[in-house]
C-alpha cells in the first residue's frame, strides 16, 4: 500500500505482493467479462472489483467469482476481501488499513515536529522531552480531523477516536446501498458542498486562534 504526501513523503507496505495482485487482477478480468457492468481496477497494492453498474440479479455472481478466486492458490491465505462503496477490494492479508495509515501519519508528524530519530539531531536531549513535549503531551494537544465517504473509512474513524478526533462520514440521504447503517464517525455531512463549507470554517477558525506551539 502506498502513502504519498508533500515533501517527498512515500511509504509502501507489502510491495512484494504486487506480482500476486497482478495475477489476481488478470484472472478476475477473465472471469468477470461475462458479467455486464462489472470492472476490475489495478490500484498497484490492491485490486478493486466494481459492481455499481451490474444488474441487481447479477451482483451475487460477482461476489461468488471473487470469493472462489480467493480460495485458490496462490491467493488463499495471502489476499483478503474488503467491501467498499459498490466495490470489493482484494488486498494483502496484512495489518494495514486506513486506520493504520492515519496512525502512521500522526506518528510521522509527531516525530517531525519533535525533531528526533531520522528527522534530525536531538543534541543529546532525552527523546521523551524533545521540543518540550512528551509523547503523551503531544498527542494530547492534537485534534485529528478525518473526512471519508466509504465503509473502508470506518477503520480510520475507530483508530482516531481515542484522540477525541472529529471524524466525518459523508453520507447523502437515501444512499443505502453504498453506506454503512452504523458508523464510528462523530459527525455526518450530506455532500461535497457540505464538506467544502466545513473545511472553510475549520480553516478560518484555526487561522483566528493562536497556536500554543507557535505554529
Amino acid at each position: 500500500f502506498d502513502i504519498e504526501g508533500p515533501g517527498g513523503l512515500r511509504h509502501s507496505v507489502s510491495s512484494e505482493m504486487v506480482p500476486v495482485l497482478r495475477a489476481a487482477r488478470d484472472l478476475l478480468i477473465e472471469r468477470l467479462q461475462v458479467i455486464e457492468g462489472s470492472s476490475v481496477e489495478d490500484n498497484r497494492f490492491s485490486v478493486s472489483v466494481h459492481w455499481r453498474n451490474v444488474a441487481p440479479t447479477d451482483r451475487p455472481a460477482v461476489e461468488a467469482i471473487v470469493d472462489s478466486t480467493l480460495r485458490e492458490a496462490p491467493f488463499a491465505g495471502v489476499l483478503r476481501k474488503n467491501s467498499g462503496k459498490c466495490v470489493y477490494e482484494l488486498r494483502p492479508d496484512v495489518k494495514w488499513d486506513k486506520g493504520e495509515a492515519v496512525l502512521y501519519l500522526l506518528e510521522l508528524l509527531r516525530r517531525r515536529e519533535t525533531d528526533f530519530d531520522e528527522y534530525g539531531d536531538d543534541d543529546g536531549v532525552p527523546e521523551e522531552r524533545i521540543a518540550g513535549f512528551t509523547e503523551d503531551e503531544w498527542y494530547g494537544g492534537v485534534l485529528p480531523v478525518y473526512v471519508g465517504d466509504d465503509v473502508t473509512d470506518e477503520d480510520a474513524f475507530k483508530a482516531i477516536a481515542p484522540f477525541g478526533a472529529v471524524s466525518v462520514l459523508v453520507c447523502p440521504s437515501g444512499d443505502k446501498v453504498e453506506r454503512p447503517r452504523a458508523t464510528h464517525a462523530t459527525h455526518t455531512l450530506k455532500d461535497v458542498d457540505d464538506v467544502r463549507a466545513f473545511v472553510d470554517e475549520l480553516a478560518s477558525a484555526c487561522a483566528a486562534r493562536p497556536s500554543v506551539r507557535g505554529r
